[in-house]
């Protein structure tokens, strides 16, 4: 009999690694069917225009990076306590626009810091 649900068992374990990426989206969709419904009549309903489909198809991506951004629990805030150190702290060197900079880099003579603009 397991023989016989092989197949079967072999491509839900496909569909179910080929899914796993969009796991996030489909839990919008599941939690808030109202919304992700109007929001996609109203995408259906300004794409169905023609030629005008071509100057709404950028912003509705942007609007539904906006309804997304608006959905989504924030980040929470870190304290001072949970700040990573700074790099001066690890001894790292600076790199500013003219490359990395320390206290003996103008000793070296760097072709960087001499060229002039």
């Amino acid at each position: 009999m397991s023989l016989l649900l092989l197949p079967f068992r072999l491509w839900t374990s496909l569909i179910v690694a080929l899914s796993r990426r969009w796991r996030g989206e489909v839990l919008i969709v599941e939690t808030r069917p109202v919304l992700c419904t109007g929001f996609a009549l109203g995408a259906w309903l300004l794409l169905l225009i023609p030629g005008l489909n071509l100057l709404f198809r950028p912003a509705l991506v942007v609007a539904a990076a906006h309804v997304l951004g608006h959905i989504e629990p924030p980040l929470p805030e870190l304290d001072d306590a949970d700040q990573p150190p700074a790099a001066a702290d690890h001894g790292e060197a600076d790199y500013g626009a003219d490359g990395p900079s320390s206290a003996d880099d103008s000793s070296r003579g760097s072709p960087i810091s001499t060229r002039t603009v």
